[in-house]
């Protein structure tokens, strides 16, 4: 009998002691992570993957293992992961704040507004959610001390300065403040707290003392321009002591709050002459009364600086400047675009417009409304570039085609590029081989369409395609090394590629332009030889030309990359025979056979791009 109870006493003690063992490994795992907190390393997440198995219960695990995947640039591994733990803990806080913090804003969104229904989790969805919008939602929750906590909210309150929303701003600083009255940071933001709550006298005192520096926070060039923001034109101008500012921006400040006074004489010797300049100069003729003066000059001005737009890759936008400028130059835009009959294209050229630009998007994404001013830009655009071909064309023409294709407008973009797909960009680009970027451009633009058609039939075969896709760049470029899902070879990727429609065309040609640079193409290209046609060419001799080494072939070239480098232009090179039909000399190799390829379609292009309408 006693044999039996000592026997069992051993298994129990047997049995505490690998419990003890256990929960002692994920302790070292817990450490270890918080030590990598932001690097993330393989053998970090490899123990707190045993973690979670060996006991799944412990739910700080999880959103340390989440953390980690996602700080290692695995957002894919790190959603699953978090999916995975709210299976067995539904509803847990912790774990939907874990998720949310990886995944998409609108998704992120969703998951902490469901998070505020839960019993006590209010006020704690409301400050996430203020993060969110903020774009600081991965900051929550890493501070681990109070100088860490205090930095942390003015990180919170500079990011509310620059958005513009100032309201929650004071109380924001005055919370730092109680954690560490000191923090450099938070001193600096309380002269524009006391000012956005009212308390002039308060700031400009703490200013004076600091030595009357304007610090720019946020949208704010220093406090002068919070002063002017408030109403507060006079302490503005006693902010600057009584130095001129050297600064080109101060001193439009400083212009501004004397016109606020009514001391236009002196606002205007502080200006200069650039095209901002003019528009506070209207602005301040505008308060004056002088309405007929601006539009007799205007003529004048939209010509003097129209060419500041022109070819730009973007309209200018100095409305976005932000503070009190940003705001009068928004002003003095938006009286030209109502008041300048049939001139809103010489606006835009000159000045910007007056609306706030919207998100830009991908072709499988759902379209959303493009601006009201980008649609006049872009018949500005049609209208102002000319038969002729120079670089300055060039520039007009890819701004176009870029802003089309935001609108899904893949077809107008694709003629808009036609005409001068075969332009060189410089000399160097032409000798050395290089495909023109616009002929590459081109010819993605035509798969897009294609496959913007295809997604509104079969959205799933899209979606598989670029998982599968993902794979193939994630076993490429080291995501993963530790094959927790092990990645699938190449073989197996593309025979599942090949079950595909032929419409994903335009996923693989982006990834060959992409991922797979400096990698074996052989496989890949054996994929796209049955789907390519002869309007694809350019995305072909573009990669060639990535797969061809220089000449002499940079040091330190292994002989196994020279090998791949090899086999990916024999297998493009066939490709394109294939394609073209044509009778290539058989001793062309390296850069002589890009080179060759690229004269080839610069001959032949005329024959195979549409002319545009």
């Amino acid at each position: 009998m006693m044999r039996l109870l000592d026997a069992h006493t051993l298994c129990l003690g047997l049995c505490v002691l690998g419990c003890a063992c256990s929960a002692q490994a994920d302790d070292d795992a817990l450490a270890a992570y918080r030590t990598h907190l932001y690097t993330a390393r393989e053998d970090v997440i490899r123990g707190l993957e045993d973690a979670v198995a060996r006991d799944g219960s412990r739910i700080e695990c999880w959103v340390a293992l989440i953390h980690a995947l996602d700080v290692n640039s695995e957002s894919d591994f790190a959603d699953r992961t978090a999916r995975q733990a709210l299976k067995r803990f539904p509803g847990h806080p912790e774990l939907l704040i874990a998720r949310a913090k990886v995944v998409e804003p609108p998704t992120a969104f969703d998951i902490l507004t469901e998070l505020g229904k839960q019993p006590g989790q209010q006020q704690r969805s409301r400050q996430l959610l203020e993060l969110l919008r903020l774009s600081l939602l991965y900051s929550y929750g890493q501070a681990t001390t109070a100088e860490q906590e205090a930095g942390a909210l003015a990180e919170v309150a500079t990011r509310m300065l620059d958005q513009g929303m100032f309201d929650r701003v004071p109380q924001v600083v005055e919370e730092g403040l109680r954690l560490h009255a000191s923090h450099p940071r938070l001193v600096n933001l309380t002269p524009f707290a006391m000012a956005l709550d009212g308390r002039f006298d308060e700031a400009m005192r703490l200013h004076m003392n600091a030595g009357s520096r304007q610090t720019p926070v946020g949208k704010f060039r220093g406090l002068a321009d919070c002063l002017l923001w408030k109403g507060q034109p006079e302490r503005a101008i006693a902010s600057f002591g009584d130095r001129i500012p050297e600064d080109a921006q101060q001193r439009r400040l400083l212009a501004v709050a004397h016109a606020s006074l009514g001391r236009y004489d002196r606002a205007e010797e502080l200006l200069g002459q650039s095209a901002v300049d003019d528009l506070l100069r209207i602005r301040f003729d505008l308060r004056r009364g002088r309405e007929d003066a601006v539009r007799k000059r205007a003529p004048e001005l939209l010509s003097r600086h129209c060419t500041r737009g022109i070819g730009s890759w973007a309209p200018p936008r100095y409305a976005d400047a932000g503070g009190t400028l940003g705001r009068e130059y928004g002003d003095a835009i938006f009286w030209l675009e109502q008041h300048l009959t049939g001139e809103d294209q010489a606006i835009e050229a000159a000045f910007g417009h007056s609306d706030p630009q919207k998100w830009f998007r991908i072709a499988w994404q759902p379209p959303v409304e493009i601006t009201q001013s980008a649609q006049r830009y872009i018949k500005w655009l049609r209208n102002a570039i000319p038969a002729s071909e120079t670089e300055h064309q060039v520039a007009m023409r890819q701004v176009l085609a870029g802003l089309l294709a935001d609108d899904h407008q893949f077809e107008a973009a694709q003629r808009t590029l036609a005409p001068n797909a075969v332009i060189p960009v410089s000399p160097y680009q032409a000798e050395s081989g290089w495909i023109q970027a616009d002929a590459v451009q081109w010819s993605l633009l035509r798969r897009r369409a294609e496959l913007e058609r295809h997604h509104q039939q079969d959205p799933a075969s899209v979606t598989r395609a670029r998982q599968l896709l993902q794979e193939m760049h994630c076993r490429r470029w080291n995501c993963g090394r530790l094959r927790r899902i092990p990645w699938r070879d190449d073989q197996e990727v593309v025979r599942d590629l090949k079950q595909l429609p032929r419409e994903i065309t335009a996923l693989l040609l982006d990834a060959l332009q992409r991922d797979m640079a400096g990698d074996d193409l052989s496989l890949f290209v054996e994929l796209l030889e049955p789907w390519v046609e002869r309007e694809d060419a350019p995305v072909l001799i573009a990669a060639l030309r990535m797969s061809t080494l220089d000449e002499p072939a940079p040091a330190g070239i292994s002989e196994a990359q020279r090998e791949k480098t090899k086999r990916s232009g024999d297998a493009l090179h066939r490709c394109l025979l294939k394609l073209t039909g044509d009778d290539a000399p058989a001793e062309l190799q390296g850069m002589e056979r890009a080179r060759y390829w690229s004269n080839w379609w610069r001959r032949n292009s005329d024959q195979i791009v549409a002319p545009a309408p």
